[in-house]
């Protein structure tokens, strides 16, 4: 919904570019681009918009566009500048509850797949072992880093 310190109705025709962009969208088998929109804070969304994106444009040989919103700026668009000046409280509550990484965290410990035998899967058991997985990965990268 934003774009640089300020809201996308400021900022974009339309206020958004999947809008814009909907005369090149391909119909009834004509030629144009075919347009998916996805929320960037919906994980499962996010995984089958871009299967279903990446087969049109590998098997159709059609231009594909991605537009994801609902995303979120945690630091606003840089760091010298401060996004609670322009946003209300509502939308950076908004953003806090939405943010990406939280809302795959809960997806990852939310996830549950019966296997066919009357077992879970699951991809960790605890927030615990989140907790751990993430402790690890943060070393790794910190080591690369070096």
């Amino acid at each position: 919904e934003y774009g640089i310190s300020v809201h996308a109705k400021y900022q974009t025709t339309k206020e958004s570019i999947s809008e814009i962009l909907k005369g090149f969208q391909r119909e009834n088998g004509s030629n144009g681009y075919e347009i998916f929109v996805v929320n960037g804070w919906d994980y499962v969304q996010l995984m089958d918009v871009y299967s279903k994106a990446s087969k049109v444009a590998r098997e159709e040989h059609v231009p594909v566009l991605i537009h994801v919103k609902e995303l979120t700026q945690p630091q606003g668009h840089s760091t010298s500048g401060s996004h609670e000046r322009y946003k209300t409280q509502d939308r950076l509550q908004w953003e806090r509850d939405y943010d990406c990484i939280v809302k795959l965290r809960e997806w990852i410990k939310d996830f549950e797949l019966e296997d066919g035998e009357g077992g879970v899967l699951r991809f960790v058991e605890s927030e615990a072992e989140l907790q751990q997985i993430d402790k690890e990965a943060k070393k790794e990268v910190s080591a690369a880093k070096r």
